[in-house]
């Protein structure tokens, strides 16, 4: 007699729970046996791990800002240091020729 679709769906999913299940042990016998002979427990080391992933992260940012900041008050220095123009003395100088008035905008044409 043929199974009915909702028969075959239960038998698939207590199948793949099944299999999960001897998975999750094999994984746990594979910590187990590696935490013994090495000494080492894994989920400290990965914690450890993480620690540093995240300490390097706003090592990174700290850096970054540090930069940004001093990047934006050589900006500052920069324009404070911009020498005013002031109009020169054109008395030592020989005039030769006309003068002549240049227009600097559109308006002035």
């Amino acid at each position: 007699m043929p199974l009915s679709k909702n028969e075959r769906l239960k038998k698939i999913v207590d199948d793949h729970e099944a299999d999960r299940k001897w998975k999750d042990k094999k994984l746990d016998m594979m910590f187990t046996v590696f935490e013994d002979r090495f000494g080492v427990s894994l989920e400290e080391e990965f914690n450890h791990i993480e620690i540093r992933k995240v300490e390097a992260q706003r090592a990174e940012r700290a850096r970054k800002a540090v930069e940004e900041a001093s990047s934006a008050s050589k900006d500052k220095v920069k324009v404070d240091v911009i020498p005013v123009i002031t109009p020169m003395d054109t008395s030592q100088y020989i005039l030769v020729g006309q003068p002549i008035i240049m227009s600097y905008s559109e308006a002035e044409k």
